[in-house]
């Protein structure tokens, strides 16, 4: 009887004899992964110094026409974003800085994701999109509805090429009465940008109550370069909204606070994503891609050949006489 009680006992306490080395294992697995993670290491001023000469010796720029932004980590991973910007591109490029701070990658995929399928890829696919993608929902827009030539653009405010595209865009619509040209914004906050996606959410509230009033802010977030003051906080976005009072600013503020906003904003990344966008600014001319802050005068010949485009259009459409 004793010996069957002994035997008993055993049977009983090995499973749990068994689970106490797997426990200890598992927990020191989630401590040093957690450490690991907690533990990742900023970019220091010689780090970033370094990384700016090499990248910059890569593409043939001086220090001064080369920025670099060091952005967060990746999700679990001490691998981190950098994005780099020059006078000398029409675009950001980014990369992704190796946890050991000595590999630059161009992408990385993340295999937790849903693959996308790379079959046949071109340099710029899907560069004719019909308007009506496009235009879908109610983005903000100014101009004529009716006007000849549509300008739809991808953009983040916190984007300096942005910035540059959307003075050159309101140079060349002044400069002539040739260019009637519809404006459409499409939100397209980068995530390399800290504040693109919050500065979204307050122009999309604040559409919702005055579309000028969301183009007075469109040019306040882009103009404040001009100045070389740094880009506004949301905060003194929202003073500039009080000084003008066109809108109800606790509305806003209400609109912003409870993410209203963010449907539309997420509805305009899933498109962006599913005609292949993925810098800013990238703009469709009449359905027509084009990617990068283009100068006056290669916008000048876009909206001249989306002119005689609409005129040779028209011509086969109009019936004999």
């Amino acid at each position: 009887m004793t010996t069957m009680t002994s035997n008993f006992s055993f049977a009983f306490r090995r499973p749990i004899l068994l689970c106490v080395p797997l426990l200890i294992a598992i927990g020191t697995y989630l401590q040093l992964h957690w450490l690991h993670i907690g533990a990742c290491s900023e970019i220091s001023r010689e780090d970033e110094s370094y990384i700016r000469k090499y990248v910059g010796s890569e593409f043939g720029l001086r220090l001064n026409q080369l920025q670099i932004q060091i952005g967060k980590t990746l999700p679990g991973s001490c691998m981190r974003q950098i994005v780099f910007s020059s006078p000398a591109w029409t675009a950001e490029r980014h990369f992704i800085l190796s946890e050991n701070k000595r590999y630059l990658f161009s992408r990385v995929s993340d295999l937790s994701q849903p693959a996308k399928s790379r079959v046949a890829p071109s340099p710029q696919p899907m560069s004719v999109v019909p308007m009506q993608e496009l235009l879908n929902g109610n983005p903000p827009s100014v101009g004529p509805l009716d006007a000849p030539i549509t300008l739809i653009e991808f953009s983040d405010f916190q984007c300096p090429f942005c910035e540059r595209f959307a003075q050159t865009v309101r140079k060349t619509l002044a400069t002539s009465s040739r260019y009637k040209v519809r404006l459409v914004f499409r939100e397209f906050p980068l995530p390399i940008h800290n504040q693109a996606r919050l500065d979204s959410a307050l122009a999309l509230c604040v559409h919702r109550q005055n579309n000028q009033e969301f183009w007075a802010l469109h040019d306040y977030f882009f103009d404040i370069a001009l100045t070389g003051q740094s880009h506004p906080t949301v905060s003194d976005a929202e003073n500039f909204l009080a000084k003008r009072h066109k809108v109800d600013l606790v509305r806003v503020k209400t609109c912003v606070d409870t993410h209203q906003s963010d449907a539309e904003i997420d509805a305009d990344i899933r498109l962006a994503n599913s005609l292949n966008i993925t810098g800013t600014p990238t703009f469709f001319i009449n359905s027509t891609r084009n990617v990068g802050a283009i100068k006056q005068p290669q916008l000048e010949i876009l909206l001249e050949d989306a002119i005689s485009k609409t005129r040779s259009d028209n011509a086969v459409l109009k019936p004999p006489t």
